[in-house]
């Protein structure tokens, strides 16, 4: 008798954890993956995207500095004054008279312009590798670019496939939970009336744990898959 209560108790304990085992899969099957091809425009606003148009003007900025670095062989100079030029004197009137002192003044400007050439040959016959080197630079970093959106959009696509195939087994699994739950209750009740014995009963509860724990893997799986997913895309898609 003591042993039909354990086994019952652990019947009702087993239905609870069930049930909120259930309430979880209604969430994950309400879930809807956005178009594929809007998680591929989101994923565009990451930092990595970011990063490479930053790296990219850096980079094509330079090369607008290396054409115009044969500016640095000319050399322009200029200089500018403005001022008041005074002119004293003294003024002899007479013998018997004093010296006039005179003070005169007249604005003047001084201006100079000029410019100057030194072309070191070295350095003027490297420009063009010197451009040439920076245009490929520029070109590593396009491939570097291309290269790493090629592969966030191989990593997309994998998880939407994966999650697609989750939430698809999510719902399989659901009702095979749901069957053997009905076929344990059945050989429970028949337990309890003695029509089978506690080997049947126990073979029954070991199919319903074992399908169970197979929810329980499925569920973990597609949790991974749209975790994945939103930090891929930057898409929110669980409780969106």
């Amino acid at each position: 008798m003591m042993k039909r209560i354990f086994i019952l108790i652990a019947f009702f304990a087993l239905i609870s954890n069930i049930c909120f085992s259930q309430n979880t899969v209604d969430q994950l099957l309400r879930v809807q993956l956005p178009p594929l091809e809007d998680l591929y425009e989101s994923a565009k606003t990451s930092s990595h995207v970011e990063f490479y148009n930053i790296k990219m003007d850096g980079e094509r900025t330079f090369l607008k500095v290396e054409k115009k670095r044969w500016l640095r062989f000319f050399n322009l100079y200029g200089t500018y004054q403005y001022g008041v030029l005074g002119v004293n004197s003294f003024v002899n009137a007479g013998v018997d008279l004093p010296l006039i002192y005179q003070t005169s003044g007249s604005a003047q400007i001084w201006y100079n312009v000029g410019g100057s050439v030194n072309i070191n040959l070295e350095e003027l016959f490297s420009i063009p590798s010197r451009v040439k080197k920076q245009k490929q630079k520029i070109l590593e970093v396009e491939k570097e670019a291309e290269m790493w959106w090629n592969e966030r959009k191989l990593l997309i696509a994998e998880a939407y496939t994966n999650a697609q195939e989750a939430i698809a087994m999510l719902s399989v699994k659901a009702q095979a939970v749901a069957l053997a739950n009905g076929q344990y209750e059945l050989v429970e009740q028949n337990f309890i009336l003695g029509k089978v014995d506690g080997e049947a009963l126990s073979r029954q509860k070991m199919i319903q744990t074992q399908v169970i724990g197979d929810l329980e893997e499925t569920k973990k799986n597609l949790n991974n898959a749209l975790l994945r997913l939103e930090i891929l895309s930057n898409v929110k898609i669980i409780n969106k």
